[in-house]
Formats: structure tokens, C-alpha cells, sequence
């Protein structure tokens, strides 16, 4: 009987500590970012449809920052959906100021056509930088970044030649990037 009440009472001691840890989880991860403090409130656009030029409409998750007219942009394309982690480092760079565009990649979670992986992302990430850059709220100053293959499109765009990328983070991303 002690026994089964020692194990209890270290459940619920690691609930309550689990628990804790998910309250505060946005402060730590920008505690062990090293971010600024936040500034703006949060406004989600979800499932914003933007026209590729073949007619295919890929879906995206807009966030504004709150009570700025025009700002930086950071867009994400993910095979991964948009709705996942994205949406917790979305928020957190919205905060700060930043507009963020989180899209699922071609054929991927309510984005139309067919997922091919590689095939469409140089033409889709020109695509969409080009519509982030036309849009009011854009400062036309747009970067990307993400990991995987989250980190293969931002080159993919990249190679565009597109004038309205003016910064990538790739990480953890393949150095192949296809070619003769």
C-alpha cells in the first residue's frame, strides 16, 4: 500500500511538472532562443488560398503581428502541414514583429495538385514570394526558414532568382540539390 502510494505521488509530481512545463512552454523556447520579449498580439489567417500560375491553389496560414501596417515576412512551405509545429514558431516570430506565411507544398494537406517531391518547388516558392511581396501588409523584405525538406525548398526558391528573398535558414537539408 506505501508503495502504490509513493509511485501515485510521484505521478502526480511529474503531471503537475509536465504540466507546468506546457504552460510556459513559449516563454522558455524564447527564453532558450535568446528572442526579444514580444511585442505584438497575434492575428491567424488560416487556409488563405494563393494561386500558383498554373492554376494550382496552394493553402497557407497567415499571421500578422498586430498593429503593424507593413513588416518583414517569414514564409515556410512545408510537406509536413502547416498546422503542426508551424504554428507555435509562427506565432512566436509574429510577436515580434514579423508577418508569417506558413503553406503547404503542392498535393499536401488541402494544397491542390500532386505532391512530387522536388519537381514544383522552385516555381511555387517564386510564386508565392511573389504574392507575399504584392500584398499590403508586406514589406516586400521576405525571408525563409526550416529544416529538412523545409530547408531543400527555401534553396529550391532561392534558385529562382527570385528578387524577393533576401534571406534563408536551411538546416538539416540535403547539399545535392539535383543538376547535371
Amino acid at each position: 500500500m506505501e508503495n502504490a502510494l509513493k509511485k501515485l505521488l510521484a505521478l502526480a509530481a511529474l503531471t503537475a511538472v509536465g504540466g507546468a512545463v506546457y504552460l510556459k512552454r513559449r516563454q522558455l523556447i524564447a527564453q532558450l532562443l535568446k528572442l526579444p520579449p514580444p511585442v505584438n498580439e497575434v492575428a491567424r489567417e488560416p487556409g488563405v488560398a494563393i494561386t500558383m500560375p498554373d492554376g494550382v491553389t496552394l493553402l497557407a496560414d497567415v499571421y500578422h503581428p498586430v498593429g503593424l501596417a507593413t513588416a518583414p515576412t517569414i514564409l515556410t512551405r512545408t510537406p509536413y502541414n502547416r498546422k503542426s509545429l508551424n504554428q507555435f514558431f509562427a506565432s512566436l516570430f509574429a510577436e515580434r514583429g514579423f508577418h508569417v506565411v506558413s503553406q503547404d507544398v503542392r498535393g499536401r494537406f488541402g494544397s491542390e495538385g500532386q505532391f512530387e517531391p522536388y519537381v514544383n518547388e522552385a516555381a511555387d516558392g517564386e510564386a508565392t514570394l511573389a504574392w507575399i511581396a504584392e500584398q499590403s501588409w508586406s514589406n516586400g523584405r521576405i525571408g525563409m526558414w526550416g529544416q529538412s525538406y523545409v530547408g531543400f525548398v527555401q534553396w529550391a526558391a532561392a534558385s529562382s532568382g527570385s528578387p524577393h528573398l533576401h534571406a534563408m535558414l536551411p538546416a538539416v537539408t540535403q547539399s545535392n540539390l539535383g543538376g547535371p
